[in-house]
């Protein structure tokens, strides 16, 4: 469950709290929950649309093109934990081309980040470091760039491709 304001994240096993979180939403007269609002509120048209462009250009991709950039040993992080610090995983070559999709995409939608920066710098670290002897693309890197799994998946090549 994510507002503005707060977000939960649970284990599965606890997932019967989200509907208590609902609930409190609702008797609050918050809107987050449904698309139907409460009698008196209402939703002004296009508030949703908003809301994500919002998100996704004002907090999202500001956070994963600093906190989630690797300027140590190239490439992307591959998760970032709550407080927004990388998470040490091993990263996979389908998590390198997301985020160079991702900023791609971001850019052709008017994000005025270092978007070909970072689409450089991704390329850059798959091309130096994720390709094997056959051509192909290796599925997993150590933190350090290092060959983890030089298994080449065919998953993780349509991503790249």
């Amino acid at each position: 469950v994510s507002t503005s304001d707060a977000t939960f994240v649970a284990p599965v096993s606890h997932s019967q709290h989200v509907k208590k979180i609902v609930e409190q939403l609702e008797k609050s007269g918050r809107l987050e929950t449904r698309f139907t609002p409460a009698h008196d509120r209402v939703i002004e048209s296009g508030a949703w649309r908003r809301r994500v462009h919002h998100w996704l250009f004002q907090e999202t991709l500001p956070l994963w093109s600093t906190s989630g950039v690797d300027e140590r040993h190239g490439g992307f992080h591959e998760a970032l934990g709550l407080d927004a610090s990388p998470l040490m995983k091993p990263k996979r070559m389908r998590t390198m081309a997301r985020q160079v999709y991702a900023f791609a995409v971001a850019r052709a939608r008017g994000w005025d980040g270092p978007a070909d920066r970072l689409i450089s710098h991704g390329i850059a670290f798959m091309a130096g470091k994720g390709r094997t002897d056959k051509g192909g693309w290796v599925r997993t890197l150590n933190v350090d760039g290092s060959v983890a799994d030089a298994t080449e998946d065919a998953y993780d090549h349509s991503c790249v491709l």
